[in-house]
């Protein structure tokens, strides 16, 4: 994969920054995914279209992990902060309760793509 210039958000994490996220969202990141944002964190990918059930999407950035301080505007793109956002939206869902969703990536237009832990 390839990303656009400097859209890659630093610093990258790593294996102890992963670590820590696992056990504060209480879940096990696959190795795959470790390994793609030890390396990509937050990036914008350069082909950045997919097809799932007959609709195109667009990937505007996937997601990074990022240790929280509140002092960069690109904190907004951590998986954390737009979990906890997600979160609240479940809460008043019903259909959706007891759903664990990771968000990975910000789709064009503001959507979210999760993968379901």
């Amino acid at each position: 994969m390839e990303c656009k210039d400097g859209s890659i958000i630093y610093p990258l994490p790593d294996d102890t920054v992963l670590s820590e996220k696992e056990g504060k969202w209480r879940i096990n990141l696959p190795e795959t995914y470790k390994e793609f944002v030890k390396k990509y964190n937050g990036g914008a990918p350069t082909k950045n279209r997919f097809k799932c059930s007959n609709y195109m999407y667009m990937i505007d950035r996937f997601l990074c992990i990022l240790n929280i301080t509140g002092e960069r505007d690109d904190e907004y793109y951590d998986i954390g902060v737009v979990r906890t956002q997600l979160d609240e939206r479940i809460v008043f869902d019903e259909n959706l309760v007891g759903t664990e969703l990771l968000p990975i990536a910000v789709l064009f237009a503001g959507d979210r793509l999760s993968q379901q832990c």
